[in-house]
């Protein structure tokens, strides 16, 4: 079956390509080590997904464009069809993986799933609707920045330094079952959604 790490196996022999990879590498490990820092203030705990702040904001709108230019730089430079809003990025990362809106990945070792691709408002994810907000007018869109959609921005960001081939250690992500093995068809518990707080090692030896 397709999977989207073989996406770097299609570019790797163009000259630009190790340009594009050290990019995001170099992006999503600060903007990790920006994120990890928040936790001194706010716990990464469901009822804090709502919790916004300007440093939020600005991680946010770092990692969805770290993913737009990255992407945007595989369809320029490999002269591909596609267009260059989210609708044709994502449209190229299907041409990997047709299943990309079943991805899921753990959040350190809290229970529950995050789905960085799934569809929501208007069929773009989530988060790339509050990176636009915030984009536009953050005055009045400050409350977009918050933990849930810069913790699933990050690991959309996650997933395509994953796609390059190098490296699979995403610090504070681990993949859930990917590549797929078989047809998936739904979701499973929602990170947010998920009562466990604990991590279930600690959890369940009590």
């Amino acid at each position: 079956m397709a999977n989207i790490w073989s996406l770097g196996d299609d570019f790797k022999q163009h000259p630009w390509f190790t340009e594009a990879r050290d990019y995001v590498e170099l992006r999503y490990d600060a903007l990790v080590n920006r994120f990890k820092k928040t936790f001194d203030y706010v716990a990464p705990h469901k009822e804090n997904c709502e919790t916004y702040s300007y440093e939020y904001a600005s991680i946010l709108r770092d990692s969805a464009s770290a993913f737009d230019s990255t992407l945007k730089r595989f369809i320029r430079m490999g002269e591909l069809e596609h267009d260059e809003k989210i609708g044709g990025l994502l449209k190229f990362l299907r041409h990997y993986e047709p299943q990309l809106k079943y991805i899921s990945l753990r959040f350190l070792h809290y229970g529950g799933f995050i789905y960085p691709f799934r569809p929501e408002e208007g069929g773009v994810p989530c988060w790339w609707t509050a990176y636009t907000k915030l984009k536009h007018e953050e005055i009045v869109n400050v409350s977009q920045g918050n933990l849930r959609n810069t913790l699933v921005s990050l690991s959309a960001l996650g997933m395509i330094v994953q796609s390059m081939g190098r490296r699979h250690d995403l610090e504070i992500f681990t993949n859930v079952n990917y590549p797929f093995s078989k047809i998936e068809t739904k979701y499973h518990s929602d990170f947010f959604d998920y009562i466990q707080f604990y991590p279930k090692d600690l959890y369940q030896d009590r």
